[in-house]
């Protein structure tokens, strides 16, 4: 089970009051639902291809409205394997589509009704009824954050939208061609949007994978970086080391300057050190502090006198 399904599961067992179930099936129903007349009723479809959020839309019209359902199910075709869900209401439905504020005659209102969003809690739950109806993230062990709404009218997204930078979600929205994809990138972004929608278990689910994921690819970039540092020092140590057997080969180390030979002493006894621990070592031995810009310098002489001898 996906990630995204996790969080749908966890959201349609939350219990809620009166107003925030509205909310919410009012979202459910515009983001993803068909009402037309059937036999001279009104009748509402809702349609989806996930079991659990099925299940939701039936949960809220039973518990607000008794309302008879037909669930009919479509066999997925070769292409797109998954069945299709829908609930055909057909009973209490003018009692429904007038407290969601669904239709105004025979036209689906897209707009959002300010009177099913009073309270900060209605506002939660009309966001969550829009992710559970048109929702997706992805696992936070993926390489990119993304959580997106994709909704079919233009209208209703952007008030999704809007709504949903109240909270200051930092949200943005781009066409597609099935409809408009409202998306947060930002993993502190999507954290904060199920906090909001009151996914408490998929919050704290996606911060531990989120934070465990940082700390290993720190410790990466760490790791990295020290074997990389590790390689710079044993390539400069390995052309000092042929500077100075060069040198002792053909005219010898006494040929260097004191402070130029006394370096080249420590490096053919200590090949693999580094500067540092090249400096730390003189120091130890002669009582007197050395800076790491001196020994640099000692080598680069040593340098320049292998290079005379090489030329």
């Amino acid at each position: 089970m996906s990630f995204a399904s996790d969080v749908k599961k966890e959201l349609t067992l939350l219990l809620g009051d009166d107003c925030c179930q509205i909310a919410e099936l009012s979202a459910l129903l515009r983001s993803n639902s068909e009402i037309f007349y059937s036999r001279q009723h009104l009748t509402v479809d809702f349609h989806t291809q996930n079991p659990t959020t099925a299940k939701r839309v039936v949960r809220l019209l039973r518990e607000q409205y008794h309302a008879t359902i037909e669930l009919i199910t479509r066999k997925g075709t070769q292409f797109n394997k998954r069945n299709t869900y829908i609930i055909r209401v057909q009973d209490q439905v003018d009692d429904i589509v007038k407290d969601l504020v669904l239709v105004d005659g025979l036209r689906m209102i897209q707009q959002i009704p300010s009177v099913l969003i009073q309270a900060e809690c209605d506002q939660r739950a009309y966001l969550r009824g829009v992710f559970i109806a048109a929702g997706s993230v992805n696992h936070p062990k993926s390489s990119n954050y993304h959580l997106e709404l994709l909704l079919k009218d233009e209208t209703h997204a952007l008030d999704v939208l809007a709504l949903l930078n109240t909270f200051d979600m930092n949200a943005r929205m781009i066409e597609r061609n099935k409809g408009w994809m409202i998306y947060l990138k930002e993993a502190e972004r999507i954290s904060d949007f199920l906090k909001l929608i009151e996914a408490n278990g998929s919050v704290m689910k996606f911060e531990d994978i989120r934070i465990y994921r940082d700390i290993s690819n720190t410790v990466n970039r760490m790791n990295n970086c020290d074997i990389a540092n590790q390689r710079k020092v044993l390539e400069a140590a390995r052309r000092q080391l042929t500077d100075i057997l060069m040198i002792e080969k053909l005219v010898g180390l006494k040929q260097l300057p004191h402070p130029a030979y006394e370096a080249a002493r420590y490096r053919k006894r200590y090949p693999e050190a580094s500067i540092v621990e090249i400096k730390e070592l003189m120091e130890a031995k002669s009582g007197k502090s050395i800076s790491k810009s001196a020994i640099n310098h000692r080598f680069r002489s040593i340098r320049e006198f292998a290079d005379k001898l090489r030329a």
